[in-house]
């Protein structure tokens, strides 16, 4: 197993989750009980298949633990931003015996990771979310040119909110975010026109929380193929 980590100074977000690092699976069982873990599983046998896996913003690596446990070759990125999540994550796969593949620590913003070659699935988990519409444009599009032509894109977060109840727990949650991470958004978006502005092509959605939250596969639009015909001359 090689576990390397590398690090670049971001323009472009001023996210700040190594304070809440430590609490956040806490927080999150305390207002939502396990109902975001089982929505991280959306899509679970797609995301194990790929060879090539980019994950975005995984935190404290419950995701990529449950995929070590499953996945026996390719490799796998980790691309995040915080400082802490990163040594979190790292601390629960150092107690595995031997990860069979190649795994690797980004500590960057995602816009900024430049691999040498591109994936053949990226997951982003309650991590657009964070970002108003023109940031959430940049990553998705930056996402689009990491993967491969035929590639999958597994996004799973939060939608506004369709409910008083919905609405009240998502200012909540922003507000607390906002003072203590000091994320961007104000509040959740529908990130489905600017994903197909990028190029992707919605294939199954997995509504939870009564539709609060959704998990979506995105596949690359295929480019239609060249026309070789000869147009009529007319004389």
């Amino acid at each position: 197993m090689e576990i390397s980590a590398a690090s670049a100074e971001s323009n472009y977000s001023h996210n700040q989750f190594d304070l809440v690092a430590p609490l956040y699976p806490l927080l999150e069982r305390c207002v939502f009980g396990s109902r975001l873990d089982r929505a991280r599983q959306a899509f679970f046998d797609a995301i194990v298949q790929a060879d090539r896996i980019l994950l975005v913003g995984e935190g404290n690596g419950r995701f990529l633990m449950s995929l070590l446990a499953h996945k026996g070759n390719g490799s796998i990125k980790v691309v995040e931003k915080s400082t802490v999540m990163v040594r979190l994550a790292k601390d629960r796969v150092r107690k595995l015996e031997a990860v069979p593949f190649d795994l690797e620590f980004i500590e960057t913003d995602v816009r900024e990771y430049n691999p040498a070659n591109k994936f053949d699935c990226v997951v982003t988990h309650f991590f657009l979310d964070l970002f108003n519409p023109l940031a959430q444009r940049s990553v998705i599009k930056r996402i689009a040119e990491l993967t491969t032509p035929s590639g999958t894109w597994i996004n799973v977060d939060f939608l506004p909110a369709r409910t008083l109840r919905g609405g009240i727990l998502m200012w909540l949650q922003y507000t607390f975010f906002r003072l203590v991470s000091q994320i961007e958004a104000r509040r959740c978006f529908d990130v489905s026109a600017a994903a197909a502005a990028a190029g992707w092509t919605g294939v199954e959605a997995i509504s939870y929380l009564g539709g609060l939250v959704v998990a979506r596969r995105w596949q690359k639009k295929p480019v239609p193929a060249a026309s070789h015909d000869t147009p009529n001359a007319t004389r």
